[in-house]
This record gives structure tokens, C-alpha cells and sequence, in this order.
């Protein structure tokens, strides 16, 4: 099942709250950019102790907290981050998953069976180099960043660029994101086009028709 997000292209956490086979969204969520902030996915894990709550980082190096600190607390959390992005190793296809014993060693009882991608000893070196080198992650990193904020600038020169967005912050890509899907949903149906509308048009699973998913 696939939750709609809200008028600002957040997640409504409290929507979660209700029996399910386990739960997944992306933080920061792509495409929208809006970050779910640590206190809120707490109140998620709280509201479902008895479902695994996976949250995908795959951006999260570019402006956010991690919700790994809260693994140690939560043992239904499992947070999964790629080295495609911020990493700059798109091509080994590979990423790591933290959470608790018994949600890793499911991982491992399965993954030969699911995994498109079998890591090579080649991609093993190549990913722990890249945690070994802080400097270079931190410098392409700011220089993703700094890219994003001249977009941003960019659009608020422009004239057609007057929407205000009152609610919760959307996070550092939120502010690029939003008032270009909010451009794509006022073609898509006018003014009175939802996120999920916009979402389900344009046949967006992952991210915002539903933000996260709730799996039965």
C-alpha cells in the first residue's frame, strides 16, 4: 500500500499507525527532497514496534541526520545507504545496510537468492577506500551541494518564482524540488492537484504518491 504524502509533500507520520507487514520511505525522499526529521521516525518506530521500518538514505549525505543513531534503540530499524551518490561509485553497485543482528542475518539467509548485484573483491576495496577517504567524500559532497544551492538560486531569480511553502522546512533539496513539482502539478491538473495526483501520473512508486510504503 502506498500512503499519499501532504499538501507540502511531507509524510504524515501518524498515517503509519496502523497494522502492517512492514514499513519503507526514503530520507531524504527523492524526488521531492523533503527530509523527515530523527524525532519524527521515532514516533514512527514507536507508533510500530512490531514492524521492520526500513529507511532508505541514499541522500542523505547531502543534508540530513542519519537515523542510525537510533539502531542501538530500535531493533524493527534497518537503514540502508548507497555509495552510489555521495560516495561518487555508482558503478560497483553497492551499499550497506545497519540495523540489528537478527535483521542483518535475514539479509544474509536471503541474499544470494534476491541480489542482482554479488559484491566482487574488486568492489569490496574499492568501497572501504572510499570511507577511508574522508577528504575526498567531504569535498564532492560540498560540491553537490554547492551546485544545488546555485540552482536554487537560480529559480528564485526567476519571476515566475513567488510560491511560498508554509509549513514544516523541506530540507536543503527541498527547496530545489518543490517548486518544480509544484510547476509539473499545476500542468498535470491545475492548482487543485495533489502530490499523490502528480505522483501517480507520472508513475512514481518510490517517492511521493507515497512517500513510504506501508506493506501488507
Amino acid at each position: 500500500q502506498q500512503l499519499a504524502l501532504d499538501e507540502q509533500f511531507q509524510i504524515r507520520v501518524e498515517d503509519y499507525a496502523r497494522p502492517n507487514g512492514g514499513i519503507i520511505f526514503p530520507n531524504p525522499n527523492a524526488p521531492t527532497g523533503c527530509l523527515l526529521p530523527l524525532e519524527a521516525i521515532e514516533r514512527l518506530l514507536q507508533n510500530s514496534p512490531e514492524s521492520v521500518v526500513l529507511v532508505d538514505e541514499a541522500y542523505i549525505d547531502f543534508g540530513g541526520q542519519t537515523a542510525i543513531a537510533l539502531v542501538d534503540k530500535y531493533p524493527n530499524l534497518l537503514v540502508t545507504q548507497t555509495l552510489s551518490k555521495s560516495r561518487s561509485l555508482a558503478g560497483l553497485r553497492v551499499g550497506i545496510a545497519v540495523g540489528h543482528p537478527d535483521l542483518i542475518e535475514a539479509l544474509e539467509r536471503i541474499k544470494n537468492s534476491f541480489n542482482s548485484y554479488p559484491l566482487d573483491r574488486m568492489a569490496i576495496a574499492g568501497a572501504a577506500a572510499a570511507f577511508e577517504d574522508r577528504a575526498y567524500f567531504e569535498k564532492t559532497c560540498q560540491q553537490v551541494i554547492e551546485s544545488r544551492e546555485a540552482v536554487v538560486a537560480g529559480l528564485q531569480e526567476l519571476p515566475a518564482y513567488h510560491h511560498r511553502y508554509p509549513g514544516a522546512e523541506p530540507g536543503p533539496a527541498g527547496r530545489l524540488a518543490r517548486p518544480l513539482i509544484q510547476a509539473a502539478l499545476k500542468r498535470a491538473g491545475g492548482a487543485s492537484a495533489s502530490p499523490a495526483f502528480f505522483m501517480a501520473q507520472r508513475g512514481i512508486t518510490r517517492g511521493a504518491a507515497g512517500q513510504g510504503r506501508s506493506a501488507r
